[in-house]
């Protein structure tokens, strides 16, 4: 009886390919791209797919309810060092291939046991919260809360905001959106910290500051605690 040493080989799954049929440009930084969707592709609200150029892959989160024709990706631009796919990403046109692995992947979906839903998101976080909203209303499901808090530094960064603005008031009974915009922007409260820092304000001119800031964002604390205190009034909810 001999045993005979067996090379184990890492599995990689057959890629598929998808054709790029659309893209948004929404800012310098901030894309929306439609690719093709294989055949028996299937997918959960809020999973992700992997697709890549040239080898190199990444995972993005699918902005499409699985009913839709099409994937749709919402991307953030991510420059190197940090960024190596999304600078290609930024080149493709119209009618350029990716590939794309056979299986979509994620836990982060929707659990009907829970009756009410605390959706929180900043810009390209609002992904799976939008895949996930599509897919109940074209089921037409009832029986669940969604409050979806959805906060950006600047405008233009609320890519999703007229969608959602629609279906919360077309349904709000069960949506509540609430859209967050720092006041002052979070850049503007950094450079002032680096002021703080560096002692170029007058202790005066620091308080006054600071109080102003503290004002904004108390604020905005007392309008989130309240809405999550009223989604947690019942114990059946999930954030």
């Amino acid at each position: 009886f001999s045993l005979k040493m067996v090379n184990k080989k890492t599995f990689k799954p057959k890629l598929l390919e998808s054709k790029v049929t659309k893209r948004i440009d929404v800012t310098e930084d901030l894309l929306i791209i439609w690719i093709t969707k294989p055949d028996e592709y299937s997918f959960k609200p809020g999973q992700y797919c992997t697709i890549g150029i040239d080898g190199l892959e990444r995972a993005y989160s699918i902005v499409s309810a699985p009913h839709e024709n099409e994937l749709e990706l919402f991307v953030e631009l991510v420059p190197p060092p940090d960024g190596m796919l999304t600078p290609e990403i930024w080149k493709l046109k119209e009618g350029d291939t990716v590939s794309i692995r056979p299986r979509a992947k994620g836990i982060f979906t929707f659990k009907p046991k829970y009756n009410k839903h605390l959706f929180v998101a900043t810009v390209t976080g609002v992904v799976p919260y939008m895949s996930i909203l599509r897919d109940y209303l074209y089921h037409n499901q009832t029986g669940h809360d969604f409050y979806l808090l959805f906060g950006a530094s600047y405008q233009t960064e609320f890519t999703y905001k007229d969608e959602i603005d629609e279906i919360s008031k077309n349904h709000s009974e069960f949506i509540k959106f609430v859209p967050i915009k720092p006041e002052p922007p979070v850049t503007i409260i950094f450079f002032i910290w680096g002021l703080f820092n560096s002692k170029k304000l007058k202790s005066q001119q620091i308080t006054e500051v600071r109080y102003k800031l503290n004002k904004n964002f108390f604020k905005l604390y007392k309008r989130i605690k309240k809405i999550i205190y009223e989604m947690f009034n019942n114990r059946s909810s999930r954030v």
